[in-house]
């Protein structure tokens, strides 16, 4: 499994955030943000998890237990900025605008790429 930058991760999430029309994903009857809901959504995290290596039993884990049961794809990948990624989904998804915000804001502090 190739391993993956924080640009790349970055990435994955602001575009599969946007693809999903900046809709939380939340478990049917919970509003507690998950990895991969059942309707298709994904959290900022969930988006750089392949298919293949996803775990059901990750849902309510913190993203650090994602991060040591994936070491080799996220080992090249900072751990705040994942802890940022996630944050943004789970707390600034009001609007579009805020979360787009908060994104830009995430790129400045880790040194990346940020496209309208």
């Amino acid at each position: 499994m190739t391993s993956l930058t924080n640009q790349q991760v970055y990435d994955n999430a602001l575009y599969g955030i946007r693809e999903q029309k900046y809709q939380l994903s939340r478990g049917e009857f919970s509003p507690i943000c998950r990895y991969r809901a059942y309707d298709g959504k994904r959290c900022a995290i969930g988006w750089s998890i392949p298919d293949n290596k996803y775990r059901p039993g990750w849902e309510g884990l913190n993203v650090t237990v994602v991060i040591r049961d994936l070491q080799s794809l996220f080992k090249n990948v900072d751990p705040r900025l994942m802890a940022d990624l996630q944050h943004a989904h789970d707390k600034w998804l009001n609007s579009p605008e805020e979360f787009e915000g908060v994104m830009l804001s995430i790129a400045c502090v880790h040194n990346l790429e940020y496209c309208e």
